[in-house]
């Protein structure tokens, strides 16, 4: 009867640490998941600025072109 009962909390301690080893797995992978959206996120932030920048400084030039040669 008595090791009936620690094969049974045998069974239960291992039956734990799987749950415990999957709760972790789980939670890695949506850790990663989260930031690799962040940086995702960041990175299509930073290329519009950019882009928007560039797209201005362009118009900005162009201009100013236009009115050098209009004017002159």
């Amino acid at each position: 009867m008595i090791d009936g009962i620690k094969h049974q909390c045998y069974c239960n301690i291992n039956i734990f640490k799987v749950v415990v080893v999957i709760i972790v797995v789980v939670v890695v992978v949506v850790v990663v998941v989260v930031v690799v959206e962040v940086v995702v996120v960041v990175v299509v932030v930073v290329v519009v600025v950019v882009v928007v920048v560039v797209v201005v400084v362009v118009v900005v030039v162009v201009v100013v072109v236009v009115v050098v040669v209009v004017v002159l």
